[in-house]
């Protein structure tokens, strides 16, 4: 694993300033160097330990005991009226091999069955969390695609208005102008300026963020290509089916049935304080020098039997425990049929947003159209004596702002398209790599990025 996030940081790091970084290269370095993540791959890894820790407490467990002690002995004794005295020391030992097997351990075997609901609940979560990823990796770069367009279109008005502005000045030195042309002109251009650098900054955060997921410095970014975008329906077409898809492949949703499954075998384990336990012993032990009587014996003791321990009374112990997971348990429920509600919500969501996506994008493309030829007609109206320069700049203007609506209607496409994916745990490799070849293809000089292919 570090070995591929090593090749990608030197692919990241070593490629030529011109060439453009995808959606799919960012979403693998994230995947690689994302802190968030790594640390969800970490607690993922944590969790798959509780099956080996609960599986042990089902299998045998062996003890070596060995005691030293250097013991001295005084000895008083009487005999015929005579007191007799005599001091000693020697040394004792003992050794002691236990073998302890479980027979019937109620608990222990419903804490397997959850350790195992555990682990599954552990995996959906760092799902969730590939999930999640996929999308802030998505929305970061395509917000830094909207940022770019933006910039490309005040550009694109300062470029009309300085234009304007020099016609203004020109037509108002020549006696055929008015200085309210001059004045309107500027002034636009004064605020062009100011809409300039507002959005470098915007440009500058939002490759910011990105780079704070990717680990990566970021240069240029693969644009939406306008040919290459593919506006179809949700496949399958139907809510109901993706809403079937969703509730059966959530990984929020698997979770919370993993938390539930645990959460009601929390209650036969505590339930299993009111029975009792049986297990089976095997021990052997050496005792060397340890009678007073005769300090130089040795004994070995072989022992096998059952141990068998029943629970009489606890205070009411056991019985507030399974009175505790049967309230977390119903708590559980709760929060799953809360989570199913909203995740149907969240898919209709996204679901129309595709759909009704697909459409705006449509009729914003009919209104580009348009905004062009009302641009040239004001400047056909202007040379005819119809139109002013304000009418020509108001055009622009429109103009820009169409393109602006219509690029980030193309981007808010593409991320509900993959929130869908998301919301029925999909959201992965193939899925961003659809969206990735909707972008202009790599090459060594591509299009200043954010600006929609022509």
């Amino acid at each position: 694993m570090r070995g591929v996030r090593a090749c990608l940081l030197f692919m990241l790091c070593c490629a030529p300033a011109a060439q453009a970084i995808d959606l799919l290269q960012s979403y693998q370095a994230a995947v690689a160097e994302d802190a968030e993540f790594k640390a969800a791959e970490a607690m993922a890894e944590a969790g798959r330990q509780v099956v080996p820790m609960a599986r042990a407490q089902l299998l045998p467990n062996v003890n070596f005991n060995y005691t030293h002690f250097e013991n001295e002995l005084n000895t008083r004794s009487t005999s015929f009226g005579r007191t007799f005295s005599q001091d000693s020391s020697y040394p004792s030992d003992t050794y002691g091999l236990v073998l302890r097997q479980p027979i019937y351990r109620p608990a222990q075997s419903a804490g397997y069955r959850q350790a195992l609901a555990q682990r599954e609940g552990e995996e959906a979560e760092l799902a969730r969390a590939l999930q999640e990823l996929g999308l802030r990796v998505s929305g970061a770069y395509l917000n830094a695609l909207l940022m770019e367009e933006q910039r490309t279109q005040v550009v694109a008005q300062g470029k009309a208005i300085a234009a304007q502005l020099a016609a203004a000045e020109l037509s108002f030195k020549a006696g055929q102008g008015t200085r309210t042309d001059v004045d309107d002109a500027q002034a636009r251009l004064d605020l062009n300026e100011a809409d300039l650098l507002a959005a470098e900054q915007q440009i500058a955060q939002a490759k910011h963020e990105l780079e704070v997921l990717i680990g990566a410095p970021v240069d240029d970014l693969a644009a939406v290509d306008k040919q290459r975008l593919q506006l179809v329906m949700p496949d399958p077409d139907t809510l109901e089916s993706w809403v079937a898809r969703a509730e059966a492949n959530s990984p929020e949703l698997t979770a919370l049935e993993a938390e539930m499954k645990a959460a009601k075998l929390e209650i036969s384990r505590a339930y299993a304080g009111h029975k009792p336990t049986a297990d089976l012993i095997l021990q052997r032990s050496i005792n060397e020098s340890d009678n007073v009587i005769n300090p130089g014996a040795r004994f070995i003791n072989n022992q096998i039997g059952v141990q068998v321990a029943v629970p009489l009374f606890a205070g009411g112990y056991v019985h507030a425990q399974v009175k505790q997971a049967m309230a977390k348990h119903r708590e559980v429920e709760e929060r799953h049929d809360s989570s199913r509600r909203k995740l149907a919500a969240a898919v209709r969501k996204e679901f129309q947003a595709v759909v009704e996506g697909i459409r705006r994008v449509r009729a914003l493309e009919l209104a580009e159209r348009s905004a062009t030829q009302s641009v040239i007609s004001n400047r056909k109206g202007f040379e005819a004596g119809t139109r002013t320069r304000v009418d020509i700049l108001d055009a622009v203007q429109k103009r820009s702002q169409t393109r602006l609506d219509l690029a980030e209607q193309r981007l808010v496409y593409a991320i509900s398209h993959l929130r869908l994916k998301a919301l029925s745990g999909e959201l992965g490799l193939e899925a961003v790599t659809q969206v990735n070849d909707w972008l202009v293809e790599m090459r060594s000089e591509v299009p200043q990025a954010g600006r929609m292919a022509e």
